[in-house]
């Protein structure tokens, strides 16, 4: 997986990447700093993925001249999306969605998020929320996300991240086992509050659900509640 985090609030960019790091083991992530002093290449870090115990989490933070950085880049996250190892780019900023490096990481699959108001610091708690089912503080948590102007697209991005971890520890593929043993042990006891049946459906809603946001004429919100009300219900789980 490729996660692109970034935006006008740093603050709020920051939390996300902190928030991120938590589900891997702290041996597992390796940091790059790309500024004026760094020398090195940019794919070294792809190649020592059996060092750690854990999935592997490679980490480039970049500041606004990143766009020194952005060939080695495009050419370096080809090779993380061929091995079994997850990179993150932080951005000290925006990112034009014209870039190569946008497009790259679109087009890899990756996970796009960035902080362009204040204050837009709670898409985690939402997460946990939702996969507790606590639709009180889901509910909660998105009305104020919307509120401080975050995208629907990128809540949707999140939750389908969400989703995708939770159909991992159901069937507990090899990308599950990958995993932090701490972030499959918080998975599991998260994926007992659904059946195979409900995270199907709701991972198939999702995918409905992006192209609803990009053309429909409902608003964001009532698009993302209808999906926090079926995420939240407390079927009989068998």
């Amino acid at each position: 997986m490729i996660f692109l985090i970034g935006g006008k609030n740093k603050e709020s960019s920051r939390k996300a990447l902190l928030d991120l790091k938590k589900n891997y083991s702290p041996e597992a992530i390796q940091t790059t700093v790309l500024d004026a002093s760094f020398e090195g290449s940019l794919e070294a870090p792809f190649s020592a993925q059996s060092l750690f115990g854990g999935k592997p989490l490679v980490i480039f933070e970049l500041n606004r001249d990143w766009k020194k950085f952005e060939e080695s880049l495009v050419k370096s996250l080809g090779k993380a999306a061929s091995v079994e190892v997850d990179a993150l780019l932080w951005i000290d900023g925006t990112l034009p969605k014209n870039s190569r490096l946008y497009k790259t990481v679109a087009e890899l699959g990756g996970k796009v998020v960035f902080f362009e108001e204040e204050g837009i610091s709670e898409i985690w708690p939402l997460l946990e929320a939702l996969a507790n089912k606590d639709r009180p503080r889901a509910f909660s948590r998105l009305q104020s996300l919307l509120a401080k102007g975050e995208s629907g697209i990128g809540i949707l991005v999140m939750i389908t991240y969400l989703t995708r971890n939770l159909l991992a520890a159901l069937y507990q593929n090899d990308y599950f086992k990958s995993l932090a043993p701490f972030q499959r042990k918080k998975l599991l006891t998260q994926v007992k509050n659904f059946t195979e049946d409900e995270l199907l459906e709701i991972y198939s809603y999702l995918l409905s659900l992006d192209m609803a946001l990009k053309g429909s004429p409902l608003s964001e919100e009532l698009l993302l509640s209808h999906l926090i009300f079926g995420y939240t219900d407390k079927r009989e789980n068998k």
